[in-house]
Formats: C-alpha cells, structure tokens, sequence
C-alpha cells in the first residue's frame, strides 16, 4: 500500500517499468551461468521494459527491434559477461 502512495503519478505503464526493473536488478544480481540463462531470464525483462516504455510514450522502438533480433538469434556472442564472480578450479 505505501509503494502504491509513493508512485500514485505514475500512470499504470510508468508502475510496470518501475518493477520490472526492480525484479531485473535483483535478476541481474544473481546472474547468469550461461547463454541460455542470459536468454531466458534477463533478455525477456529488458525487452519487456521497453515494451512498457513505449506504451509510456517513450521511442524505444529502435533498441526493442534490437533486442528482439538477439533473442531470436539466440548467438552466445551477444550475451554480456555474467556478474557471476568467475569460477575457481
């Protein structure tokens, strides 16, 4: 209720995109261990957003094409470094 009354100006679009980061961050936080991770957890999240920021009035139009070229592709070279601390053998 009190996050409800602290973002009460933002439209329902403008809500979405704020929580949608919040849970990518905390995805972002865990990392991920390879490319399909990457492609099933983090990409979908970050092309959500711009979705949402576009139906907020924002021109994403361009980096969501992007986005979604490189899910479709699924190419392991697109994938950033993963902030998983590097494995110790």
């Amino acid at each position: 209720m009190k996050w409800l009354k602290e973002n009460k100006t933002l439209s329902y679009a403008e809500m979405q995109v704020k929580c949608l980061n919040w849970l990518l961050e905390g995805e972002k936080k865990i990392g991920w261990p390879d490319a399909d991770s990457y492609f099933e957890n983090i990409l979908p999240l970050e092309i959500r957003i711009l979705e949402r920021r576009l139906e907020a009035g924002e021109d994403t139009e361009e980096e969501l094409q992007q986005l979604r070229a490189i899910l479709k592709e699924k190419n392991p070279a697109k994938v950033p470094k993963s902030p998983l601390p590097d494995k110790v053998e």
